[in-house]
């Protein structure tokens, strides 16, 4: 097979893992960083291998926390005063925004 650096795809994988963890993908970012770490040891880099941790332990956290208490509102990205609009309006934004999230 082809040779590819530790360091280098140890920072690869944190990049990807840090976009994860900006899309709430946190199950991905968890495995990215998990990897990341791994070649980051293999690298003998102790110092990113250690940020490393610190941000698995964050993404793992927060892949807990999504799976107990999702934020339905900010993932759709609705307005605040959402319940203070009428029944009707507030299915007219859920169903815009569910149609803008399918596109993405």
């Amino acid at each position: 097979g082809m040779f590819v650096d530790p360091r280098k795809l140890s920072h690869a994988l944190n990049t990807r893992g840090q976009s994860h963890m900006q899309d709430r993908n946190y199950d991905e970012a968890v495995r990215d960083f998990r990897e990341a770490k791994e070649e980051a040891d293999r690298s003998g880099d102790r110092d990113f291998a250690n940020d490393l941790q610190r941000k698995l332990q964050e993404a793992q956290m927060a892949q807990k926390q999504w799976q107990t208490r999702r934020d339905h509102r900010s993932v759709l990205e609705l307005p605040v005063n959402l319940h203070t609009l009428k029944k009707e309006k507030q299915c007219e934004w859920v169903k815009k925004q569910h149609k803008v999230l399918a596109r993405k």
